[in-house]
């Protein structure tokens, strides 16, 4: 934090100073009102820059939960740069508002804009994901699967949503056991993300009828994220 007050003392007129350390009271210190003071300052020196309304409008949803104005950061984006991010950014905000069908329309936007961007197809493939699907819309949401693991099979997002097919419409639950506890050691020091991992290992334990595991894994999961409602 001294280097970072240090570097706007010297140098007061730059906003990328005051979104640096916006983002260190929110992730690090969890000061989330000197945070926002922060990101209001980088905006009133450059309220041009349509990333800096994104980064206000994700602290807003995520951390101080007022949605309305993260939505008014979002369209104050995306009014100044309409780009996929963006529209897949504020797809978040409108699920925690119930407000699905707005959520869907951004996907498809985000994906009209780029093609290629991965995370929207995921999010129509949980958009769209129902256990009880019948055969037209679990083709949908197969497509969507599919075109997601083409485009970065990589990445956790999809490797997750794959293991959720594999449990859900294919009943492979050790072949989705032994893929989660393949992930837990990729990601050792990120807690969020192993967290829902293990959490997906509950799921799939409790759907073998092993309770000890499954029980032992969502403890590690609410351990590791106590504030995911859903653990």
């Amino acid at each position: 934090l001294d280097d970072h007050n240090k570097a706007i003392e010297l140098n007061p007129e730059n906003p990328e100073l005051y979104l640096s350390r916006a983002y260190f009271f929110k992730k690090i210190l969890k000061k989330y009102d000197k945070s926002l003071e922060d990101h209001n300052k980088a905006i009133e020196l450059n309220p041009d820059n349509a990333d800096f309304y994104k980064e206000r409008a994700d602290l807003y949803h995520y951390f101080l939960e007022q949605y309305q104005k993260a939505l008014e950061d979002y369209k104050r984006a995306i009014g100044l740069d309409p780009k996929a991010e963006f529209y897949y950014g504020r797809t978040g905000v409108y699920e925690s508002l119930g407000q699905f069908n707005k959520s869907l329309e951004d996907y498809n936007k985000a994906i009209e804009l780029d093609s290629s961007y991965t995370l929207a197809w995921i999010g129509l493939f949980d958009a769209s994901f129902i256990p009880n699907a019948n055969d037209e819309r679990r083709k949908k949401i197969k497509f969507y699967l599919d075109y997601a693991t083409k485009l970065d099979s990589n990445l956790l997002e999809v490797k997750l949503a794959n293991v959720r097919y594999l449990r859900v419409f294919e009943g492979k639950q050790d072949k989705a056991i032994q893929i989660l506890n393949e992930l837990k050691s990729q990601y050792p020091k990120h807690a969020e993300i192993n967290a829902e991992i293990y959490f997906y290992l509950g799921v799939s334990y409790k759907r073998v009828c092993d309770c000890k595991n499954a029980i032992a894994n969502y403890d590690i999961a609410i351990k590791l994220d106590p504030s995911n409602w859903e653990f």
